[in-house]
This record gives structure tokens, sequence and C-alpha cells, in this order.
């Protein structure tokens, strides 16, 4: 056991806690925090996406209410007088609070609606006389037409609003798809109704619509967080609205305009978030089926994901998101870090003072006592030496005072076996004289003879004590990763052995169940087939590892070149071990796998056939724990 000086190992012990406690005290404060920021997060996600909610269904609740007030009681007569609807629309239009647009089209294309064109009211209109051509009017104070503004190709029956009324099974109010609108090229979606006759058939569709601008704008007005984002996604992954500067429609020629989908927004990091979070829900957005919050990790960066889908009873069936990053919080958690490590720092430079203080006020008797049984070892202790000690009134102090009195014996003692000592050897000499005289018996040569013996014996038993298995064994590349603890019983598992010199330890080819260190002596190692010396090995050396590990016959040939002792640990011991301590068993796998190189030079001798050499390639790891775990008699599941 190394030796350790209490002078030195108390201060240790009592500093070193005081530093973990300040660390840990750290540590957690870290933790901790992370914690409060994601509890605060999923707070404000959650509100974000409320809010979100709460706004999207009043703002698209508004238009289906005022289509379904404006055209309760119209019939088909009613259409057919122009200005009284050119009329009745602008007024609906002009009413605060709702929304500026209203319009119909009819199965013959007719169409006459209140619509904003280049930042103004515009009525426009198609019907029998103008067709297939839609003109634009703009108008006056009072909503009636004066100049027209444009004209153009228009048929009311082929956009999507009025298809959408055409393709229900059941009259209801809808929602249009999203689409771009024909006079301004910028997506929305319409609220749409359609007028039937008793017979059931179609006179009319009405619509009001809603720009995707519109939703867009509180989105961006919406203080999620100082780096949060929001998002509306449709079901196809098509983005409906979001809260950064990035385009909804990628433009297509010929007045033609696509949808961005989430996984494919201009911000990469956004892209991939939405790439990460599709990943989540398996691919599809139609698994979100209710409110969830989530964390995930992006270009490094962790993110608190609040996701909540959105449906109305018109058939609209959206997904919200928004994105909460989580260094909008990393300032709060450094300050709560630093406050807790500057008061952490402080009290243990504090408590430090005062535990080195006593352990100075601990150690510096002990040291005392240390030198005066230092000084009765050598025979010169002095007892006044220590009566500063002794004149304290704690443990230390009594113990100093025995200790005076059992020097103050130990001395005389020592006196009276000095001079015992001195009669003994003269004794002695009077006994070796005696002895040359008499026939027979033992010579001074004899003696010294057996003396030289018994210094080589005791030679041999320091050289054999001097190894450090241990620190041997830790030199083995497969053993390396053991503990201290799990190095101690594989070595209980072992056996000494000790063979004279010129003796072979194994032959090639033999099978091989044991693995070898060399405590004393030298082994030679050859290949007897082509008859060539391939090296010495001496004490601290190993051999046979493989052999014992997977089961590889050997080599080559082993001999001792003088007599050897060897630590030997054979295929029964380690298999006793393995089954008692699976994980040293997965410690070795680990770092046969780690030196794949050696394995793959050795592939004739392990591999059986083709499809196990097949099996070692595809997973290393796995054959290595097979192997194991059929010579050592357990599954290789254990090990894993």
């Amino acid at each position: 056991m190394a030796f350790f000086s209490i002078r030195h190992t108390l201060p240790v012990l009592i500093v070193t806690p005081i530093l973990a406690t300040v660390a840990l005290s750290g540590f957690f404060s870290y933790t901790n925090g992370r914690r409060s920021v994601q509890i605060l997060a999923v707070d404000i996600s959650e509100g974000a996406t409320r809010s979100i909610y709460q706004y999207v269904g009043a703002v698209l609740a508004r238009p289906q209410m005022q289509l379904r007030s404006f055209i309760v009681g119209y019939d088909e007569g009613d259409l057919t007088d122009t200005p009284a609807m050119i009329q009745a629309l602008w007024e609906l239009t002009q009413k605060p609070g709702l929304v500026g647009n209203i319009y119909f089209g009819t199965p013959t294309g007719d169409f006459l609606g209140i619509l904003e064109w280049d930042g103004q009211p515009t009525l426009q209109r198609r019907d029998e006389t103008t067709a297939p051509m839609r003109t634009i009017y703009a108008l006056n104070a009072q909503g009636q037409p004066e100049q027209v503004l444009e004209s153009g190709v228009y048929d009311p029956r082929e956009r999507p609003w009025y298809q959408k009324v055409v393709g229900l099974e059941q009259p209801n109010s809808t929602w249009s798809p999203v689409y771009t609108y024909a006079s301004t090229e910028d997506l929305g979606i319409t609220a749409a109704e359609g007028l039937y006759r008793e017979d059931g058939s179609l006179f009319a569709v009405f619509g009001i619509d809603v720009a995707l601008t519109d939703l867009q704008d509180f989105l961006q007005e919406l203080d999620v967080s100082p780096s949060g984002d929001a998002f509306i996604l449709e079901r196809d992954g098509a983005v409906v609205a979001t809260s950064t500067e990035e385009s909804m429609a990628v433009p297509q020629g010929d007045g033609l305009v696509g949808r961005v989908m989430a996984t494919d927004l201009a911000d990469p990091d956004h892209g991939a978030l939405m790439a990460v979070l599709l990943d989540h829900y398996e691919g599809s957005w139609e698994n979100v089926v209710a409110q969830s919050f989530l964390t995930l990790e992006v270009a490094g960066v962790r993110r608190f994901v609040g996701v909540e889908p959105f449906q109305d009873r018109y058939g609209l069936d959206w997904i919200l998101v928004v994105v909460i990053p989580e260094t909008d919080f990393q300032n709060i958690i450094l300050a709560n870090i630093r406050s807790t490590i500057w008061v952490g720092f402080i009290l243990s430079l504090a408590a430090i003072a005062i535990g080195l203080a006593v352990a100075r006020w601990i150690v510096r008797p002990i040291e005392g006592l240390n030198n005066a049984a230092i000084a009765i070892e050598n025979n010169r202790f002095q007892p006044f030496t220590l009566d500063s000690i002794a004149q304290r009134r704690d443990e230390l102090g009594t113990l100093t005072q025995v200790f005076q009195r059992m020097g103050t014996v130990i001395s005389a003692s020592q006196a009276s076996l000095k001079e015992q000592m001195g009669q003994l050897e003269a004794e002695m000499a009077q006994a070796k004289r005696q002895s040359q005289a008499q026939k027979g018996g033992y010579t001074v040569a004899m003696i010294e003879e057996l003396v030289g013996r018994s210094r080589s014996l005791r030679a041999l038993l320091t050289e054999d004590q001097a190894v450090d298995l241990p620190s041997l064994l830790h030199t083995v590349p497969y053993f390396q990763s053991l503990d201290p603890e799990d190095l101690q019983a594989l070595i209980n598992r072992g056996y000494r052995r000790t063979l004279p010199a010129r003796t072979l330890v194994f032959r090639e080819e033999e099978a091989g169940d044991s693995f070898f260190v060399i405590l004393k002596g030298e082994v030679e190692i050859y290949v007897e087939k082509i008859d060539k010396f391939l090296t010495t090995l001496r004490a601290g050396a190993f051999f046979g590892e493989l052999s014992l590990l997977l089961g590889i016959s050997r080599t080559a040939t082993v001999r001792t070149t003088t007599q050897s002792t060897f630590f030997v640990l054979d295929q029964e011991g380690l298999r006793f071990l393995l089954q008692q301590h699976p994980g040293v068993g997965e410690h070795i796998a680990q770092a046969l796998h780690v030196h794949q190189a050696e394995l793959e030079s050795r592939k004739d001798l392990l591999m059986a056939d083709e499809q196990e050499a097949a099996q070692f390639t595809e997973n290393p790891l796995a054959w290595i724990r097979g192997r194991m775990g059929q010579l050592f008699g357990f599954g290789s599941q254990e090990l894993s």
C-alpha cells in the first residue's frame, strides 16, 4: 500500500469535500436552471399557441358569420337586379369590423363583387355582355362605378372557392383550399357558401376572401420570445403563415405560384427543425392529433416546441407550431450559476482557511509523536521533547503522556537488550571455536555456505514478491479497462507455476486454454515448422492471452531458458470469474473490439467458415460476445 502522509492527507480531506460541494452546487444550479427554463418555455409556448388559436379562430369565424347573415333571404331573382346587388355588397363592406370584400358567381359564369385592388375597393363584374372578360371599375365614395381600371379573362366557375362548394355532398358553409387570388396573386382562402333552388340545384356561390398576410402580420407582431418563432401549417406540410420574413410562396412563372413546404423553409435552422419535428411524428403531419410540448435539438441548440392542431366546423384543419430556443434563456441560467459560484467560492475560501488551521492544530502533535517514535527506534529518545504536547487537555495530550511513559520503558528495555546481545555474541564466538575443534562438527566454510544459500533463497523470495502483478496485468490491452477490484478477482482465480530450464511451456498448434505472465525467469518463442526463432521474453512480459479469451490454437512454441515462475490463468478460472462478474466479460469484449485489427490478422484461426467471417465483418463486437459466450458458458446478451 502506498504511503500517505497525514500532514498532506488531512488538508486534502478537508479541502476536497468543500471544493466538491461548490462544484456540485454549480452543477445542480445549472441543471435546475435548465429545468426551470424548460417549465417556463412550456408555459410561454402554451400561452403563445393559445393566443394564436384564439386569434385564428376569431379572424376566421367573422367572415363565415358575415357571409351567412348576408345571404339569408336572397333568392335567384334578387341576383338579377345588378344595381341593387352592387349597393348591398358595397354597404356590407363598409360596415366597421367586417371583412372588406364579398362577391358571388353563378353557374352561367356571371360574377359580381366588391374586392380590394391595388389598395382601393373596386367593383369587379362579369356577365353575358362582357364574357369571357371580367371588368374592374374604380368606385366613388357612394360605391358607384366610375372608370374602368382593368379587364381580363376570368371564369368564376374555375376558381377553387366555387369548385369547393360544387363538390360538397351536403350544402354547407365551407373554406376553400389555399390558392392564389386572381386579381392580386396573393395567397389566401375563401369562406364560401352556395344558394340552392327548391329542387336542390345550385344557382349562386357567395364568397369572402381572407388573405394569409392577415395571419402572417399577426404572427409577426406576436411576442413569443426574443428569438422565438411561430408557424401555421397545413396537414400536407405546406406553410400557411409564419412569424418570420420567409416567403410562403415560390414563383413558378406565367403568373403561377407554388407553396413552400415546412421542411423547405429558406432559413436552414427552420427547415432542419421541421424535418426533426416531422420525424417525431413518424413522417406524417396527420399524426398530430393533440397538443404536445417537445424538446428537440437542432444544429447543436435545444429548442422547446409547442404543437397544437387547429380545426373548425367549416373544414379547416391546420397545425400551430411555436418554437423557443433555449439560448433565449441562457443569460438567466448563466447569471444564476455565476451568483452560486461566487457565493460558494467566498464561503469555500473561509471554510478552507478554517479547515487548514484545524488540520495544522491536529497534525503538529502527531508529527511530534512520529518523530519521537523514530527516536525510540534509533535509541535516541528524550522524554522532555514531548512536554509541550503532553500539556494539552485533549485526547492527544493524554496519548502523549502515555507515549512518554512507554518510550521511557522501551528505551530502558533497548539498553538491557543491547547488553544481552553483547553477551550472546561472545557466547556464539566461543561455541564456534569449540565446534571447529570437534571432529565431524560444522566448519566455518560450511556455516558460510549455509548463510550464502539462505541469502540466495531470501533474494529469490524478494524478487518474486517484488513483482507487481496487478500492474503487469493492467498492461495487457484486453485487461486495461478493468478496475482494481476486477483485476484482483482475476488474480485470485489464477495460480503460480514454476518450470525448470529448457522445459516446454506449450507447442504450436496445441489447443490454447491459458494465459501466462512471467514473474521470474526467461522464455524463448520459436516456430518449429520453419525452425525460426521469434523472440525472447523476460520477467514482466506475457503471452497466450488470445488463446485464453477466444480459444485460438497456439501459433508458436514456448520454452523456458532458465528456471522460470509464471502466473497462469486458465479457461476454468476465467469462466468462474466471468459467471460471477459478467461486467468483466463486457470490458474484455469491448477491448477485443478496439483491437479489431489484431483479430483480422488471425481470421483463419478464428473463423470456421465464410459465413462466420461474414458475421465478424458485419458486427465484430457481437461476434466477439458470442465467441466468449460459447467458451465461458453464458449468453452473448449477458455481455451487452
